[in-house]
């Protein structure tokens, strides 16, 4: 945790190993301190149990928007079995900005193919990344070294978590700890109640 390091903790993982469970739980840990928290994560679309896409919502659950789904959509860019919406990158680009002008800490959970196959909010988010204007939680597809080696390294340049059975617990326990350190002066001192984080 040197001085040099961006403040940025990277989170990744195959699925299903808890990447956004230890994000949250960080988040949870930066809103006890005072933080004002931005961004937005990007839960599952379910129906009769069974996954139909991805929606983006707002770090406080003010908006929401379909990112992808397994429909086919006029113009939707195939990215594994679904089809991403170009129709959705104005909206999320738009809770990324407000999120940097009004935030403390800003959430990305997560990037991954689909976040990064809309040309100008891949733009938006590698510049996020690369030159980070506020501390960020990122989690990012276990993949991603492959395809974009140069996101990647910006992506290790803090803290870099790489998650599976044997140390996700210990991350949980040590989310107290990794909250203080991207908190610093941003916000640890405020002492008061921040908003809570929907997902």
């Amino acid at each position: 945790m040197g001085r040099l390091q961006k403040k940025l903790i990277a989170i990744t993982g195959r699925p299903g190993i808890g990447k956004t469970t230890l994000a949250q739980t960080i988040a949870s840990e930066l809103v006890s301190m005072g933080c004002s928290l931005g961004g937005f994560t990007t839960p599952e679309l379910r129906e009769g149990g069974i996954r139909r896409g991805f929606l983006v919502k707002s770090v406080d659950g003010s908006r929401s928007v379909l990112l992808a789904s397994v429909t086919p959509a006029p113009q939707g860019l195939r990215v594994g079995r679904y089809y991403v919406d170009p129709a959705a990158e104005g909206k999320v680009l738009s809770i990324l900005e407000d999120s940097i002008k009004s935030s403390d800490i800003i959430i990305i959970d997560e990037v991954g193919p689909m976040e990064l196959s809309l040309r100008s909010l891949s733009q938006a988010l590698t510049k996020l990344i690369m030159q980070p204007p506020k501390p960020l939680i990122v989690t990012f597809h276990y993949r991603l070294r492959d395809r974009f080696p140069e996101l990647f390294s910006a992506l290790t340049q803090g803290i870099l978590i790489r998650l599976d059975e044997n140390n996700r617990n210990e991350y949980i326990r040590r989310a107290p700890e990794l909250a203080r350190w991207l908190a610093n002066e941003a916000c640890s001192d405020k002492g008061r109640k921040g908003a809570a984080v929907h997902t």
